[in-house]
């Protein structure tokens, strides 16, 4: 059983919808964290880069929010977990990244 991440990009500070959303990546007990990869988001530094844009929430699909910097701690923590190596490819820091549709 695992935990599904989302980016929603810029939310509206009076009705919190976003415009869009993004599936980040997947926490799984005993696993690393795999991030989903995209055409233009193959790394954890563009990740890092829509993160920090204005008005963008990091929620996970129970609906909680996480700060920046509590989500890269969890992300860190399971680093070191098992690694389904199936359709994945490492970025250049070591995280793992999906290509294909998990959500």
């Amino acid at each position: 059983m695992g935990t599904n991440f989302y980016l929603l990009q810029n939310v509206c500070t009076q009705c919190h919808k976003p415009d869009e959303v993004l599936h980040i990546g997947k926490r799984s007990f005993g696993w690393c964290f795999t991030f989903q990869g995209f055409e233009n988001i193959k790394t954890t530094d563009e990740w890092k880069r829509l993160m920090q844009i204005p008005n963008s929430i990091i929620e996970d699909e129970y609906h909680h929010t996480h700060t920046f910097d509590d989500f890269w701690k969890m992300v860190d923590n399971l680093k070191d977990g098992r690694v389904n190596t199936y359709d994945s490819f490492q970025d250049n820091h070591g995280y793992w990244f999906h290509s294909e549709d998990f959500s």
